[in-house]
């Protein structure tokens, strides 16, 4: 039986519910409707999860209590539903970014408030998940295969690296309202699954 790595890359995955695409939406769907163990069964599609790793960023406990209390409920929860699939929990940090969009500097300009304004991005998720698919990729000794749960067209050297090593890659994405596939991503890959709204509901993700 072939073994498998999943790559899930958590803010990817978690934004693509705001935004699912399909008709018929019958709710805003929010990260505590998304059933892990399913979905995770149903892209294994039989093969034996050798790891599977998870990515995310944490706010520093000391910027907001409640909502570090919040995350740390919801990743233990994670652990928890996939713990059968012997989950490797990989953990980045969130830093403050300032905006800089050209509406940000029209209302500033506008308002005469040139005060910066910061959004919260992630730090150090995509270098992780470059450094242990390529590992997996060195250490394979055939009969591997790996899943990647992501849009980011930033993967796509280190899924050239694993077809390579003779690994069979998959990538699994979210179809959604606020943006497209990349191709160079999805033409990387051995294979390509792309769900959207309806698709979620019928294999009971949601």
């Amino acid at each position: 039986m072939e073994n498998c790595q999943i790559f899930i890359d958590a803010e990817y995955l978690l934004q693509s519910l705001k935004w699912l695409c399909g008709k018929s939406k019958e709710k805003i769907v929010k990260k505590e409707d998304f059933k892990w163990q399913n979905f995770v069964s149903h892209i294994l599609n039989g093969r034996k999860s050798e790891k599977l790793f998870y990515y995310t960023a944490r706010l520093d406990e000391k910027e907001n209590k409640a909502t570090f209390d919040m995350q740390t409920k919801f990743l233990k929860n994670i652990e928890t539903q996939l713990s059968a699939y012997n989950i490797k929990m990989r953990l980045g940090h969130m830093i403050k970014i300032k905006i800089k969009t050209q509406k940000t500097w029209r209302e500033q300009r506008e308002k005469r408030d040139f005060t910066p304004s910061y959004t919260w991005g992630q730090k150090g998720i995509d270098t992780k998940i470059i450094l242990d698919m390529a590992k997996a990729a060195f250490e394979n000794e055939g009969n591997l295969s790996v899943i990647l749960v992501s849009g980011d067209e930033d993967f796509s050297d280190v899924l050239k690296l694993l077809k390579e090593k003779g690994v069979r890659t998959q990538l699994i994405t979210f179809s959604r309202n606020d943006s497209k596939l990349s191709n160079i991503l999805k033409n990387t890959v051995d294979e390509c699954k792309e769900f959207d709204y309806q698709d979620c509901l019928k294999n009971n993700f949601l």
